[in-house]
C-alpha cells in the first residue's frame, strides 16, 4: 500500500463535555481517553513521517470537501445498511456561487459540529455492533467475546476502514484503532465495546467526515501531477451516485485501474448505466435549483390557506420527478424542463392546481394543456412559492433566481440606504407598477433592469 499523509484533527475536536459521552456501559474517561489518544496520534501535513507501509511521501492533499448531509447519510446506509437510524439535524451548509457544492469545499468543523458527529459516531457504532446486526456486520468471530482477538480487531478494523476512509487505512491509523479495541476490551470485558469504540474513532476521522483529495507525481509525465486513483475512485462515486464508492470501484483504485484511460471509462460507463445515476443527478439538480429552500419556507395562511408543509414536500417533490423524468428516463432535450408541459402530481398539489386527481397512486403523471400556461418548472408550484415572500409574489426575487441559477450571474445585495417606500406602495394596483420605480432610480436601475422584467413574466 502507497504511503498517505494524514490532516491533523483540529484542536477543538479533543474538547468534550460529559454529556457528550453517555451512554450505558460505556464509562466517560474510557471513551475520553481513547478517542483523544486517537486524535492526538494524527499526523500533521506538515511533519508527518510514517511508515514504509504507508502512502508514498509524494502524495500530497489538494482540497478537502466537507460530505453534505445527504452524502454522509448516504455513506452509512451503504457501508453498514439501509436501517441504521441517524436521529440528528446537521450544522447548516454553506453555499459558495450558489452550490453546496462549492461550500462544502470551503467549510470546516465546528467545536460543537464535531461534538454532533462525535455523538452519532458512538450511535451508529453501538447499532452496528449490537448482538441482533452482528451476523450482517461481523466478517469474522472473536474466539472469546471477554478477550480482546488481535486478528478478528484487524480485519474488522481493515474492511470498514477501507469502507469509510474510501481508502486502504495506513499501518499508523489501523495500529491506533487496534489499540483502542484491545483498551476498550481491556476495561469492559467485551470485545465487541473495545470494537465499538475503534469503529467510532473511525467514524470521527477527517478522513471520513471530509473527502481528501491527493495528487501524485505523473510517471508518464514527471513536470506534472495527477489525482490518486482513490480519489479519482470517490470523485467519480459521488458525482454518479452521491455516496462513497463501491467495492468494484475501490478494487479498479487499487489495481491501478482507474489510472488507465481504458479502465477510467469502463468503470464512468459502469455507473452511468446503473440506476443509481439517478440519485447522482437528483442531488446535482436539487443543489443547482436551491431547492433545499423548502425546509425554511413560510407562508401566511390567511393569504394561502392551502399551504402546509405537505404541500412544500410535494412541490419539491415535483419539482425533482419533473426533471429526472425529462433528464433521466427520457433522457429529453435540457431546454425541455422550461417548455414542457408534462409534470407529476399528487392528491394536495391537484388541490393547489385546481385540477381534477383520479389516480390510486400517491403520485401521478400529468400533462398540463396549453390553456393552463404551465410550462416548464418556472411555472410550477415549487418554483413559483419558493421565490416569492411569505404574503405575496416577488418579481424581483424570482428574476435573480433565475439569472442566479440559470446564467450564473450574481445580483449585489441593495444599497443599504435604499428606500423601498415606492415598491410599498399599497395604492399601487400592481406588482409592474409598484416596480416601475426601478427602472427611473439610478441606484436601482442597473440590477432590476435584468432582474425584473424575467420576474414580471412568471
Amino acid at each position: 500500500m502507497n504511503n498517505q499523509k494524514v490532516a491533523a484533527y483540529p484542536a477543538a475536536w479533543g474538547r468534550f463535555t460529559m454529556s457528550t459521552i453517555h451512554r450505558p456501559g460505556m464509562a466517560f474517561p474510557l471513551a475520553f481517553t481513547v478517542l483523544t489518544a486517537i486524535a492526538s496520534l494524527a499526523p500533521t501535513l506538515a511533519n508527518s513521517q510514517e511508515s514504509a507501509n504507508d502512502m508514498a511521501a509524494s502524495s500530497v492533499v489538494v482540497a478537502t470537501r466537507r460530505l453534505t448531509e445527504e452524502q454522509y447519510r448516504q455513506s452509512i446506509a451503504d457501508i453498514f445498511g439501509d436501517d441504521i437510524q441517524i436521529n440528528a439535524r446537521f450544522e447548516p451548509e454553506r453555499r459558495e456561487q450558489g452550490l453546496l457544492a462549492l461550500g462544502n469545499a470551503t467549510l470546516s468543523m465546528t467545536a460543537a459540529g464535531f461534538e454532533q458527529f462525535f455523538g452519532l459516531s458512538q450511535d451508529i457504532a453501538a447499532q452496528v455492533l449490537d448482538e441482533s446486526r452482528r451476523k450482517q456486520t461481523m466478517i469474522c468471530s472473536p474466539a472469546n467475546n471477554a478477550a480482546h482477538d488481535s486478528d478478528c480487531a484487524a480485519d474488522f478494523i481493515t474492511h470498514y476502514g477501507e469502507a469509510l476512509f474510501r481508502r486502504p487505512l495506513t499501518q499508523a491509523e489501523l495500529n491506533a484503532r487496534m489499540t483502542t479495541a484491545e483498551t476498550g476490551t481491556a476495561q469492559t470485558g467485551d470485545f465487541y465495546e473495545g470494537l465499538e469504540l475503534a469503529l467510532a474513532s473511525l467514524l470521527t476521522a477527517p478522513d471520513f467526515l471530509f473527502r481528501m483529495e491527493r495528487a501524485e507525481a505523473d510517471p508518464q509525465n514527471p513536470d506534472q501531477w495527477r489525482l490518486d486513483a482513490y480519489t479519482r475512485a470517490s470523485r467519480l462515486s459521488f458525482l454518479f451516485w452521491n455516496t462513497t464508492p463501491d467495492v468494484e470501484l475501490l478494487a479498479a483504485a487499487e489495481s491501478g485501474e482507474l489510472l488507465t484511460e481504458r479502465g477510467l471509462k469502463a468503470q464512468i460507463d459502469r455507473l452511468s448505466s446503473s440506476p443509481r445515476i439517478e440519485t447522482g443527478i437528483t442531488a446535482f439538480l436539487t443543489d443547482m435549483m436551491q431547492i433545499d429552500g423548502f425546509d425554511s419556507m413560510v407562508k401566511d395562511a390567511s393569504i394561502y390557506p392551502k399551504f402546509n408543509q405537505l404541500v412544500a414536500d410535494s412541490a419539491r417533490e415535483q419539482m425533482v420527478r419533473t426533471l429526472v423524468d425529462l433528464l433521466v428516463v427520457r433522457e429529453r432535450d435540457y431546454r425541455e424542463i422550461f417548455t414542457s408541459n408534462d409534470t407529476f402530481l399528487n392528491r394536495p398539489l391537484a388541490a393547489v392546481y385546481q385540477v381534477p386527481f383520479t389516480s390510486t397512486e400517491e403520485w401521478a403523471p400529468y400533462t398540463f394543456p396549453d390553456s393552463a400556461e404551465r410550462s416548464g418548472i418556472f411555472s410550477q408550484v415549487g418554483f413559483l412559492s419558493q421565490y416569492a415572500h411569505p404574503g405575496s409574489s416577488s418579481p424581483t426575487i424570482r428574476g435573480i433566481k433565475l439569472h442566479e441559477i440559470f446564467l450564473c450571474e450574481h445580483t449585489p445585495e441593495p444599497p443599504a440606504d435604499v428606500d423601498f417606500s415606492a415598491v410599498e406602495d399599497s395604492n399601487a394596483a400592481t406588482s409592474r407598477e409598484r416596480l416601475l420605480d426601478h427602472m427611473s432610480n439610478p441606484g436601482c436601475v442597473v440590477c432590476h433592469q435584468r432582474s425584473d422584467p424575467p420576474g414580471l413574466a412568471l
